[in-house]
């Protein structure tokens, strides 16, 4: 079990693998891969709580979010999403599993995949 954040607002945390992976074939150029993994936003009963995360790729000098304001769910900030220079520079690909907040229409959590300035495409 890994709990990545404290129980406070605006703060993320992050598990990386701790080698780097080549995931694409060199002579055609085509990566597949296939990952399978489990996890539990346990709210503790509260109304505020954790609203995600996500599995992502990315090169090795990603940088951490700033400012730590949420709307990444840990990856990116909403500054550095505005800034075309930071998604030219910093390439990745995302799979967000996104818990709706109490109160919300939602009846079931949101996939949704992003791929770097691509804007976010919602799955089901």
């Amino acid at each position: 079990m890994i709990q990545l954040t404290p129980d406070e607002v605006d703060n993320w945390g992050r598990a990386t693998y701790s080698e780097q992976m080549h995931l694409w074939d060199k002579n055609s150029g085509v990566a597949n891969f296939t990952s399978n993994f489990s996890f539990i936003i346990y709210s503790r009963g509260k109304d505020k709580y954790s609203d995600g995360l996500m599995f992502f790729l990315s090169t090795l000098d990603f940088p951490d979010p700033n400012p730590t304001n949420g709307p990444g769910l840990g990856l990116v900030s909403g500054v550095q999403m505005g800034q075309r220079n930071f998604l030219n520079k910093y390439q990745f690909v995302a799979v967000e599993f996104a818990e709706p907040p109490p109160h919300h229409t939602l009846s079931s959590p949101e996939l949704c995949m992003e791929l770097g300035n691509i804007p976010e495409q919602r799955l089901n």
